[in-house]
């Protein structure tokens, strides 16, 4: 029986602190230099557990992510933003005894850099994404049915103009899970899901 389930998977930030910091010496440090930054990470997790004559037991977790930034300088602008949706929701429905387990976790991390100079200086945009979902339904004897469900999406936009041009580059990601038991009586079943996902964007006009 699936009693304990660990969730240790790390999203690995493709937009990792050291790979900007090696680029951002190498950039100029006129006064027009625009630099902008900004990160979300979600971490969620269910554990549902019904035993004995029967029942419903359910749990739903929900994040909204709406992020934007924008820069003015006389030459040069940019702009970058994420609008991203998670839903996790795990249900167990019995009817006559047994012991049901529904465990779910889920780790997601997602960051966006610009440093955009003027003139004919550099510009540079980077994206990263990293989603980790792990969900797992045990179900020994009982009549019923247990499900979970995990759901993501998001949409990263960066853009970004100086007078040497103009760079675009966007991002759109929508995974789901989806897993689910129905016994009847002196049935036994597990079911064990994981899902790892990862995007990487980078732009260099240096």
């Amino acid at each position: 029986m699936v009693k304990s389930m660990v969730f240790s998977s790390v999203v690995v930030m493709l937009l990792s602190g050291v790979a900007v910091a090696q680029i951002i010496p190498q950039l100029p440090t006129t006064p027009g230099v625009i630099l902008q930054y900004e990160d979300f990470t979600i971490g969620s997790a269910n554990a549902l557990f019904l035993s004995g004559a029967g029942g419903v037991v359910f749990n739903t977790n929900d994040s909204t992510i709406l992020q934007n930034q924008h820069a003015d300088q006389p030459c040069s602008w940019a702009n970058q933003g994420t609008v991203g949706l998670f839903l996790q929701d795990g249900k167990i429905c019995a009817d006559c005894g047994g012991t049901w387990d529904v465990l779910q976790g889920a780790l997601i991390g997602g960051a966006q850099m610009q440093l955009i100079g003027e003139g004919c200086a550099p510009k540079m945009q980077s994206q990263g994404l990293g989603v980790d979902l792990l969900q797992g339904i045990d179900k020994v004897d009982g009549t019923g049915m247990a499900g979970a469900h995990h759901d993501f999406g998001v949409v990263q936009n960066q853009t970004a103009k100086n007078s040497a041009g103009m760079m675009h580059e966007s991002n759109a990601v929508h995974v789901g899970q989806l897993s689910g038991i129905l016994g009847t009586p002196g049935t036994s079943g597990m079911v064990t899901s994981a899902l790892i996902v990862t995007t990487n964007q980078v732009q260099a006009a240096l």
